[in-house]
Order: C-alpha cells, then structure tokens, then sequence
C-alpha cells in the first residue's frame, strides 16, 4: 500500500525545493519536534508520509504552541499552502490535522 509524501504535493514540494530555509526548518520542528535540522532534513520532510494513527494531536499541539508564534504559524501556514484561518491554536490544529491527513 502506497502512502501521500508531502513531495507527492506539487505545491509542497516546490515550496520545500525553492522555498527559504527558515520555513522549512518551521515544517521541520512541527513535523519532527526535537530532532535537530540536518543537511537531510527537507529529504526527510519530503518523504512523511503523516503521523502515525495513535499520534497524540494535543499534546503535540500544546509543544508546539509553546515554541512557535502565531506569526510563525501564518508563515508555515502559507509556506505549505495549508488554508486556516483563527488564532494561533486554530492555526496549530488545523496544520497538524492537516499533516496527519496525507
């Protein structure tokens, strides 16, 4: 059974391919939390295939929230193409339902 990548996703993977290097490292803490940010990153990035079904959306929502601002979940918001709209923990839920709905 083959999974969506986030490169499977024309806009995704031209915005991880062109886009700056401070957005992708935005996706990256999202999607991978505290990993450290590597010359394999956006590979990395380019293969996620979603979280995995017993992922925990709110507790990683809580991390998340206390990393990152709202501005910097409208600019991972627009770098990913992702639409939401609302205040920074309706940004944080909807990108993470987003990415966990590959």
């Amino acid at each position: 059974m083959s999974h969506l990548t986030l490169n499977d996703i024309p806009v995704t993977a031209a915005a991880m391919k062109f886009g700056n290097s401070q957005h992708v490292k935005l996706l990256y803490s999202v999607v991978f939390n505290d990993q450290p940010f590597s010359r394999a990153s956006r590979e990395q990035l380019r293969n996620f295939t979603g979280f995995a079904p017993d992922f925990d959306i709110k507790s990683h929502s809580a991390i998340i929230l206390s990393k990152l601002t709202l501005p910097d979940l409208i600019c991972l918001a627009n770098f990913s193409q992702f639409k939401t709209t609302g205040n920074a923990e309706e940004f944080c839920n909807n990108i993470l339902h987003s990415l966990a709905n590959l």
